[in-house]
């Protein structure tokens, strides 16, 4: 025991340092574990975005479809003419479409055609579904399959 005192004490450990020591490697390790989650925080984002981007282009090609299929007019007159006849009396919708549930439709099938590759027109016409709720459903599984991929 006089063995390990008398070495102890010719050591002559300086505490100050090592404590600061400890206190530089934590906060080290606490940056390392900060940086990892900002860069997971990072791709999260990055591909939120991505989705963002992609749902406003499928928005402006849906927006410019229905301005091509509209009519062309040159005056006001025949603007009001055009969209009176082309418009077609409102028609009730059913309490189920009311809910928000409609009965004709069926997104099961249209998102398994979706994910076989069927093209938009298809997809729409097989399943009652409109052109840009279609063109969602595809959107959807490419940025899925582009999600499966990078995992």
């Amino acid at each position: 025991m006089q063995f390990l005192t008398d070495t102890l004490q010719q050591l002559r450990i300086d505490w100050v340092a090592v404590n600061t020591a400890l206190v530089i490697i934590a906060l080290a390790m606490v940056t390392v574990l900060l940086q990892a989650q900002l860069r997971r925080l990072r791709r999260q984002s990055s591909c939120d975005l991505q989705r963002v981007f992609e749902l406003l282009d499928l928005m402006r090609l849906d927006s410019q479809e229905q301005l091509a299929m509209a009519p062309t007019v040159n005056s006001p007159a025949e603007a009001h003419y055009a969209i009176a006849s082309a418009a077609p009396p409102p028609e009730r919708p059913s309490p189920a479409v009311v809910r928000g549930i409609n009965e004709d439709v069926d997104y099961r099938a249209a998102a398994r055609l979706a994910e076989r590759g069927t093209s938009m027109r298809e997809i729409a016409e097989r399943c009652g579904l409109a052109s840009g709720e279609a063109r969602v459903l595809i959107a959807l599984h490419q940025a899925r399959a582009k999600r499966a991929v990078h995992a």
